[in-house]
């Protein structure tokens, strides 16, 4: 057996061998392993083999990969491991780490100073034997020299955030209109990043990848939507319910009447948001949120309806501004923030600048001016 055969019987397959290590105990590794090597793909070429024999099923690609993997791994003598069989989950990230020189990105994604972020590990190979390793390529990382970082302005919902990865914003814009595009043709973070172009999925492995993810994400029924002129009698009526009912545990009835005496025009807030980019929360049947992004970064209205608190709507509509406003190249966001909602919008990464005092026909409101840097 030599390392240049099993990458042979992988390269049929349109696969490669992704380097290996041996383990040691941090490598949680099964016992009585010598030698592992990572199996994977780059670029479009697995993808015209998957196509040729494509199994039927709800996981197409994970039991085309059982049906490839099995055979070569007997063939060799090795015991064959899945990164989508668990739980337990093998560690295949820190595996990689160890196997090749490839390091996570902004996106929190591993990144290849040659593919990019267009590869992905399909299983490894556990032998019992120390086997001579394949020789690693010692390539510097492409991030740390990548001033522009277009993969963090380019998604539409601010998913990649300091936090990590927002699953809930990203499944809940595939599932929007606005997200078809997304959804068919990959990730458009992932298409921002210069480095490995030459091997970006095409659209049907895209939109496969991004339909398995879609499919393992609970579906929370928010959609997500530019404004329509004709939102605005809804908006009017969500905007007072909101400070009348949301607020009421930290405004007196005296300063949520000077805040909105009564629901407003609907000419008000087509005004209002007329010079803005404004987003809509929308579930079946109501809109469940609107905010809207003005010049220079300033966020003029954020409100969620009362029967819609601590549902995530929030969230999502926040990381909706935050996307757009990093597409717009803005460097930072502020907000004139509510006692009530001052919680949130810290929870969000945003900091005091100051406390404000508000005079509104005569009656003074506490509120807070508040900033957000984007650091990444």
């Amino acid at each position: 057996m030599s390392i240049n055969a099993i990458r042979k019987a992988l390269a049929v397959h349109g696969l490669i061998l992704r380097g290996g290590f041996h383990p040691v105990d941090e490598d949680a590794a099964p016992p009585e392993t010598g030698t592992i090597l990572l199996v994977g793909n780059a670029g479009p070429a697995m993808w015209q083999s998957f196509k040729a024999t494509r199994p039927a099923g709800s996981d197409p690609l994970d039991a085309w990969t059982r049906q490839v993997l099995e055979p070569i791994a007997g063939q060799f003598g090795a015991r064959v491991l899945f990164p989508f069989e668990g739980p337990p989950y093998q560690p295949f990230q820190r595996w990689a780490e160890r196997a090749e020189n490839i390091r996570r990105s902004p996106l929190g994604m591993m990144i290849h100073p040659e593919f990019g972020l267009w590869h992905a590990w399909r299983g490894a190979f556990a032998f019992r034997e120390r086997l001579p390793l394949p020789e690693r390529e010692n390539r510097k990382a492409p991030c740390p020299d990548c001033a522009a970082k277009p993969c963090l302005s380019a998604c539409p919902v601010s998913a990649f955030g300091d936090a990590g990865y927002d699953t809930h914003a990203c499944a809940a814009w595939l599932r929007s209109p606005a997200g078809a595009d997304c959804l068919s043709g990959g990730c458009v973070a992932r298409h921002a990043c210069p480095v490995g172009t030459a091997f970006a999925y095409g659209p049907d492995q895209a939109a496969l990848h991004m339909a398995a993810f879609l499919g393992g994400q609970a579906d929370s029924g928010l959609r997500l939507r530019a404004y329509r002129w004709k939102d605005a009698e809804a908006l009017a009526r969500l905007f007072h319910d909101s400070v009348h009912r949301a607020a009421a545990a930290d405004y007196t009835p005296e300063q949520r009447d000077a805040w909105s005496p009564r629901i407003p025009d609907p000419e008000w807030i087509q005004e209002r948001v007329a010079s803005c980019d404004t987003a809509v929360i929308e579930t079946e049947d109501a809109i469940a949120g609107f905010s809207s992004l003005g010049k220079a970064g300033l966020i003029d209205m954020f409100y969620v309806h009362p029967g819609w608190q601590r549902c995530g709507v929030g969230r999502l509509l926040y990381r909706r501004i935050e996307g757009i406003a990093r597409r717009q190249g803005h460097r930072h966001l502020t907000a004139d923030v509510s006692i009530t909602a001052r919680p949130f919008f810290e929870s969000m990464g945003f900091t005091v600048a100051r406390q404000q005092a508000v005079s509104r026909g005569g009656v003074t409101l506490t509120n807070f001016a508040m900033i957000k840097q984007f650091t990444r």
